[in-house]
């Protein structure tokens, strides 16, 4: 029998509880006059969905299937990370589209298992087009700046 409170359940505990501070914070935001959804809209729902999540990985107790922990390496891991901290450094210097493309490029050639004739030219398109799709729904939609710069200031 597994012990009631182990590892997976006790991660998702907090996330719960961290979920619940950021709904709360966010609540507290005071909302412009001429806003109708304020500035904690976005954290509210991300929150909540932390919140659906981890409740579920809570009663799931946190069983993983064995394949996705054969999958689980920790390079894979530290490559992700790496990538993620080159996209928040370059993207004020060389603007959103060109950062937003070479990371998607990069994720997306990384760890797509085919071999590299095959996939490039897939993992260009997806990325200029997800690029594409991310600019529209920040910019044009909600109405977001965002950096633009292809070469230093």
């Amino acid at each position: 029998m597994k012990k009631f409170l182990n590892t997976e359940r006790i991660t998702a505990i907090i996330w719960f509880l961290l979920a619940v501070v950021v709904f709360i914070s966010a609540s507290r935001m005071p909302k412009p006059l001429l806003d109708p959804v304020g500035p904690g809209l976005f954290p509210k729902v991300v929150s909540i969905m932390i919140m659906v999540i981890s409740t579920i990985h809570f009663l799931l107790n946190g069983d993983m299937p064995e394949t996705v922990k054969k999958e689980l390496h920790w390079k894979n891991v530290a490559i992700l990370a790496g990538l993620i901290i080159a996209y928040i450094l370059l993207f004020p210097r060389i603007g959103f589209p060109v950062a937003t493309t070479a990371f998607l490029f990069a994720f997306s050639t990384i760890f797509d298992s085919r071999p590299m004739s095959e996939k490039w030219k897939a993992n260009i398109l997806f990325s200029i087009v997800f690029m594409a799709v991310l600019y529209l729904i920040f910019k044009v939609l909600l109405g977001i700046m965002l950096p633009t710069v292809i070469i230093g200031h």
